[in-house]
C-alpha cells in the first residue's frame, strides 16, 4: 500500500510540473503525464491486490486434491 502511495505522490508531482511547463509544452506533455501516471497507479494496484497462487504452491495444492 506505500508503493501505490509513492506511485501517487510521483505522479501527482510530475503531472504538476508538466504542467506549469510554459506554452504549448505543458498543453503537449501535462496531459500524457497525468494518463501514464494513471496506468502506473492502475498496474501497482492491480499488482498489491493481487491473490494468484504461486508456482512454488501448486504442488502443494495438488497433493491435497
Amino acid at each position: 500500500m506505500k508503493r501505490i502511495g509513492l506511485v501517487a505522490l510521483i505522479g501527482g508531482v510530475a503531472s504538476v510540473a508538466a504542467a506549469m511547463l510554459p506554452g504549448d509544452a505543458g498543453q503537449a506533455w501535462g496531459p500524457f503525464v497525468f494518463l501514464s501516471s494513471a496506468v502506473l497507479l492502475l498496474a501497482a494496484w492491480v499488482v498489491a491486490y493481487d491473490h494468484t497462487p504461486s508456482h512454488a504452491n501448486a504442488g502443494k495444492q495438488k497433493k491435497a486434491a
